[in-house]
């Protein structure tokens, strides 16, 4: 009678430590599952180099030698602010930070990103969502 009271005595403990290592594992695995692999931003088609391609080949500027004010023309960077809706669409192009000193950069600039096709939206826990987007885009004189 002794023995089968603490075989059942063992057998309680044992269940009550089981449950709580699961219940321990299963707090510590959700929040890496949430950290990784949970959000992806989006992307342009075909990645950064293609980005890279159709800014070169999209964006025109044209140099005339009778105007002074491009010749004093240094270059540098425009940050241009969109968004990338949950279907991919590019909308609320905006001026972040243009060049003080190049007009014709700024809006040729957002003349370029409101022209981009659509993107491949952001992704969180699985669904689509707008996402918020800095793009500078270099010029060189």
């Amino acid at each position: 009678m002794r023995l089968l009271l603490f075989l059942g005595l063992c057998m309680f403990t044992f269940d009550g430590i089981s449950q709580k290592e699961i219940t321990i594992d299963t707090t510590i695995i959700q929040p890496f599952e949430c950290l990784f692999g949970a959000f992806l931003g989006a992307e342009f088609p075909g990645g950064t180099e293609e980005l890279q391609k159709y800014i070169q080949k999209n964006i025109k500027l044209k140099k005339k030698k009778s105007n002074r004010k491009q010749e004093q023309l240094v270059g540098g960077r425009v940050l241009v602010r969109l968004v990338i809706e949950a279907d991919g669409q590019v909308s609320h192009v905006e001026l972040y930070e243009g060049l003080p000193n190049c007009a014709i950069c700024n809006e040729k600039a957002i003349q370029l990103v409101q022209k981009m096709p659509k993107w491949q939206p952001a992704f969180s826990l699985g669904k689509a969502e707008s996402e918020c987007l800095l793009l500078p885009i270099y010029f060189n004189f």
